[in-house]
This record gives C-alpha cells, sequence and structure tokens, in this order.
C-alpha cells in the first residue's frame, strides 16, 4: 500500500477534469488572427489531407473561458498530424494577434509542441511569448449556427423551402445520434440506447449536443468537428442520390 508513496508526503498533482484544460503556450504573430487559422489549416492539410473536401482540419470549438482574463476573440480546434486534440484560443490586437495552444492531458502544452515547428514554418513572425495558466479554458459542446440546416440545403443546390429544411435538419439530428449512440456504446449500450429514444423527436441539435457533452464530458474533444463533418459527408457528391430522396421538394 505504501510501495508507491511519494517520500516528500506531497499528493501527486491532479489531472484537470474533462472538459478543463490544462495550461497552454502563449504566441505572437503579426499576421491577422484568420491568416493565421489559414496558415494553420495549410500546416496540417500537409501532414494530413482532408478526409472530405468540405471539412476542414480547424473548426469552431465550443469553449467556455474561465479565466479573468480578457475573452478570446475566436476559438478554433483540431487534431494535429500526431493526432493529439489541440485547442487554439485567439485574440485580435492592432498590430497583429495572440495565440493561446492547449493540448489534452495533466502536462498542457508547451513551446516544444511539434505543431507550433511546423506553423512557424508558415508563419516565421510567430513566436512563444509567456504560458497560460491552466484551468483557464473548458470545452463544451460544439456549436450549432440556427441556420446549419438551411445552409446546407442551399450549398446542396436543393430548393430552400420549409419542407426541404425541416427535412435537413431531421437528417442532421439523425445522423448527430448515431454518433453519439457509438461513443456511448463503448461504456453502456443500454444508455445508449436511452439516449437516442429520449432525444429522436427532438428538433434542437445544439440542444442534443449539450446533454452529450454534459453527460458524457469526456466525449467532448471527440464532438467538437461533428457539425462540420456531418455537413461534408451530406455535401459529398455520392451521397447527392439518398439525400435527394429525402428532399420533399417540388
Amino acid at each position: 500500500m505504501g510501495l508507491f508513496r511519494n517520500r516528500s508526503g506531497a499528493t501527486a498533482p491532479q489531472r484537470p477534469r474533462p472538459g478543463v484544460l490544462a495550461n497552454g503556450v502563449r504566441l505572437r504573430s503579426a499576421q491577422h488572427r484568420a491568416t493565421g487559422f489559414d496558415i494553420l489549416e495549410q500546416v496540417v492539410n500537409r501532414q494530413r489531407p482532408r478526409h472530405y473536401a468540405e471539412l476542414p482540419h480547424l473548426v469552431e470549438c465550443g469553449h467556455q473561458w474561465l479565466a479573468a482574463t480578457p475573452t478570446p476573440t475566436s476559438v478554433m480546434c483540431f487534431n494535429d498530424f500526431g493526432d493529439d486534440f489541440v485547442v487554439v484560443a485567439a485574440w485580435q490586437h492592432e498590430s497583429g494577434a495572440d495565440f493561446g495552444l492547449f493540448m489534452l492531458g495533466a502536462a498542457g502544452a508547451g513551446p516544444d509542441a511539434p505543431v507550433i515547428a511546423h506553423w512557424r514554418a508558415g508563419d516565421p513572425s510567430l513566436a512563444p511569448v509567456g504560458t497560460i495558466a491552466a484551468r483557464s479554458i473548458a470545452l463544451t459542446e460544439p456549436p450549432v449556427r440556427p441556420n446549419f440546416a438551411e445552409e446546407i440545403v442551399r450549398t446542396a443546390g436543393f430548393a430552400v423551402t420549409p419542407a426541404n429544411i425541416a427535412a435537413m435538419r431531421d437528417l442532421v439530428i439523425e445522423l448527430i445520434l448515431i454518433k453519439a449512440q457509438e461513443y456511448i456504446s463503448t461504456k453502456s449500450r443500454q444508455l445508449a440506447i436511452q439516449f437516442a429514444a429520449s432525444h429522436r423527436q427532438s428538433t434542437d441539435a445544439q440542444m442534443i449536443l449539450r446533454d452529450l457533452g454534459t453527460r458524457y464530458t469526456d466525449v467532448l474533444p471527440y464532438i467538437q468537428d461533428l457539425p462540420a463533418r456531418i455537413r461534408a459527408l451530406i455535401l459529398v457528391p455520392e451521397s447527392r442520390g439518398n439525400i435527394a430522396a429525402r428532399m420533399p421538394q417540388p
């Protein structure tokens, strides 16, 4: 029982609870934040090309800023070429932008994170300028824009009618529930079935994701790209025939 006891009597550091990230590294760039994110997207894409043409590596990250410092202008997240989950917050300034880079795990992120070196190759002005305290940011469910279903209908080239938008909304919810069941089934098949059944009549994709992320916080890193992934899957040309059959367009 005392075999692995710390000789100093100090307790081991506790890992952040799921959803709350450890310390991050602050980076400063002369580029606009949007340009910085574009460069980072290109860097990751060179290492691991997009799975779907419409699915970017960087997606909007559901988050809550917990620190007493100014809230970020925007927050994106992605899986880097080592398949590590990375969150990047951005603060826009007149002369450029600051970025905060966070990673999963008790160790947090440091200036030697491999993705930083690759990012700096695309943006020579990017440089580490300090750290960001642990527990400054927490993951929440990914955002779903209010016009999400309508935008997919329009982009796919279907008639933008109330019936088509409702059909697309139902399809999006169906796909979210399929993925939710996959995640929850790793814990309990019965809980997965119950979750799907209790949300099947919902018309609010954001609420379903919120319930999923609240009940199972450990899945939050894995569902951040779910809205974007569903959109990309629907927009794949090979899917068009099956999707068209579900659109009650005239």
